[in-house]
């Protein structure tokens, strides 16, 4: 089984999931929603003791992942929780790696598309150089009404270098 074909199956295994769990458990989405609030959030992360950096690393990586995840209530809740410094910190590892992750997953599964639709052109550069794509991920970055998650699935299906893409998104 190719890597490709391999991603595909565990999201079919994860929607099928959720989905069964929502039909069968809603009340897991219930309480999954009040968890976005600030104050929750913040109990969330002082009953993790030690593991609460953990916490709020993984939930904001999920956030960049899963787009209708709010980021700002666990920004909220890690500044309150560890200060502006290592609250700080904490989400911008999450934030990076949500978007690494986001970059990866457009990166492989759709680049096919991107070649039915744009053809050969794709290969021949026309979406843009290094650069600029460069640029256009760290000018994103600035503008807080651009979503964050979308430009990195945006920038996984360009020809931006990784390394590239991860320094944009870090300096922004």
């Amino acid at each position: 089984m190719s890597l490709r074909t391999g991603i595909l199956a565990a999201l079919a295994i994860l929607g099928v999931a959720l989905l069964g769990l929502w039909q069968f458990a809603p009340s897991v989405f219930v309480k999954a929603r009040e968890l976005m609030d600030a104050e929750r959030l913040n109990m969330l992360v002082e009953r993790a003791g030690m593991w609460g950096p953990v916490v709020i690393i993984t939930l904001m990586t999920v956030a960049v992942v899963a787009s209708p995840i709010p980021s700002a209530p666990i920004a909220m809740a890690a500044g309150a929780a560890y200060g502006h410094l290592w609250g700080t910190v904490q989400v911008v590892i999450g934030a990076e790696l949500g978007a690494l992750i986001a970059f990866g997953l457009a990166r492989v599964l759709g680049q096919d598309v991107l070649r039915r639709v744009f053809g050969d052109r794709v290969d021949a550069g026309l979406l843009g150089s290094q650069t600029v794509l460069t640029m256009t991920v760290f000018a994103s970055r600035l503008m807080p009404f651009v979503s964050f998650d979308m430009i990195s699935y945006a920038a996984g299906l360009s020809r931006l270098h990784l390394w590239r893409f991860a320094l944009a998104t870090l300096a922004g």
